[in-house]
């Protein structure tokens, strides 16, 4: 008796794979003289088999190369429900909840009750395959957990390719709290907005593989998200196939009170002052003194299996300044472009410290008037981009959104003379907040300080 040991097969849900056709053939006159019966010892758990007779034309290089003869075929069906989503929870990392391989034997005799004359050892393979371009390599998720870090390049595809008659296919991204994936973000210093697709980019879901990159590590800094795959062969659709991630990334950021200063050394313990005869948030004067605001995100929490660095982004909502002379306003100035981004994409971090930064507008002053107020509003964007996971680079990632602080003040300056100053009872600082928001921050045109517009009222 001969055993062989086929190699491994692609077995689709309800879909029938022909994997070994027999015959007993008289090759001097090329006629069959048995089709023979096939039996199991031990037959398939997730899949049926069925064998039929066949008409098949004999290959070249074969005896009777050419004559079309009655064979015995027998085919498997792979018919064991795939994973559901109730079950994605219970998933631990690394380990498919689902059987992907069904070993069985079929042994074909001449006859029934016959001594069998072969014995034929399959496999068969789940298909389709969800498979993931980790750091190190592509790896078979299917059914399985896997840890990443929010803003990394998440890359899946399918294997074997696509199912015998198939017409279409469909990804879809769900997570446990709706938070939703993107497909990149890739501003630029003068725009970044839902009019160009890359700001951010949506996920491509269409074509294979598909590329994401996930968002939103949640409150406890991991959040689940399920890529489903299905295919369809017209109008049926498959049930999909899905693999877990579970994004890592950073998770409470500090107290607002912890995360922003707001420096206290002007008049009556204020941060608006007049430095070099301009009207600031803040006392430094390009070399020395403290800026008005700074915002220090070090005390976030982060997943130890993750590391990256802390990017920010400014938008300013507008700065305008009003000037008086005798009671009456003459000139009223704006900074152009406003809503837009405050000069430059990423907005820069104090040097050589990772999630520090500050800022100190402030605006001249001119002695041909006698009075200033001006009003500042603007929105602090702090993003996270990812690095290292489990010590591996991330040589493809994004910077993903943790929240924004909303800020602004009011300054009122008055002259005497030749000199300017501002009563601290007259100054005003807004209420500072911090909203945490996967939502990325969007402009469509730079707010530089240095490029405004004077009118008269």
């Amino acid at each position: 008796m001969d055993v062989v040991s086929a190699p491994p097969f692609w077995a689709f849900q309800n879909i029938q794979t022909q994997i070994v056709a027999e015959a007993s053939l008289d090759t001097s006159n090329c006629t069959v003289q048995s089709d023979g019966v096939f039996t199991e010892n031990p037959g398939p758990q997730y899949g049926t088999w069925t064998s039929a007779i066949v008409d098949l034309t004999i290959p070249q290089g074969d005896v009777c190369a050419g004559y079309k003869l009655p064979f015995n075929v027998a085919s498997y069906t792979w018919t064991d429900s795939p994973a559901t989503s109730s079950i994605r929870l219970n998933i631990s990392p690394r380990a498919s909840t689902k059987a992907l391989s069904d070993k069985f034997t079929l042994l074909w005799a001449l006859t029934k009750g016959g001594t069998p004359v072969d014995t034929f050892n399959f496999t068969a393979d789940f298909a389709p395959r969800i498979t993931y371009a980790e750091p190190t390599g592509f790896v078979d998720v299917t059914y399985q957990n896997t840890a990443a870090a929010v803003g990394q390049q998440i890359s899946v595809s399918i294997q074997p390719g696509p199912a015998p008659g198939q017409t279409g296919l469909q990804w879809t991204v769900t997570s446990t709290t709706l938070a939703k994936p993107v497909g990149g973000f890739s501003p630029t210093a003068d725009e970044c907005s839902s009019s160009i697709n890359d700001c951010p980019m949506a996920p491509d879901l269409v074509v294979q593989p598909a590329s994401l990159y996930f968002t939103d590590a949640g409150t406890e800094g991991e959040q689940h998200y399920y890529v489903d795959y299905s295919y369809s062969i017209g109008a049926v659709k498959s049930p999909p196939v899905f693999t877990e991630f579970g994004a890592l990334g950073p998770y409470s950021v500090p107290p607002v009170d912890t995360f922003v200063t707001i420096n206290t050394d002007g008049p009556g313990n204020q941060p608006i002052q007049i430095v070099n005869n301009r009207l600031s948030f803040g006392s430094y004067n390009g070399k020395t003194g403290r800026p008005g605001i700074n915002f220090d995100a070090r005390a976030t929490k982060i997943p130890a299996r993750v590391t990256g660095k802390f990017v920010w982004a400014q938008i300013i909502s507008y700065f305008t300044i009003s000037f008086y002379s005798g009671g009456a306003v003459k000139k009223i100035c704006s900074v152009n472009d406003t809503p837009g981004l405050d000069s430059t994409w990423p907005y820069p971090s104090v040097p050589n410290i990772d999630g520090v930064t500050n800022d100190v507008p402030s605006w001249a002053l001119y002695n041909s008037y006698d009075k200033a107020i001006a009003t500042f509003e603007a929105k602090m964007y702090l993003l996270w981009e990812p690095q290292t996971i489990s010590s591996a680079s991330l040589n493809s990632s994004i910077p993903v959104t943790l929240g924004y602080v909303n800020w602004g003040w009011t300054g009122v300056a008055t002259r005497t003379g030749t000199v300017w100053s501002v009563d601290p009872s007259l100054q005003t600082v807004d209420k500072v907040t911090f909203t945490s928001s996967s939502t990325y921050p969007q402009w469509t045109q730079l707010a530089l300080g240095s490029v405004n517009t004077c009118k008269s009222p």
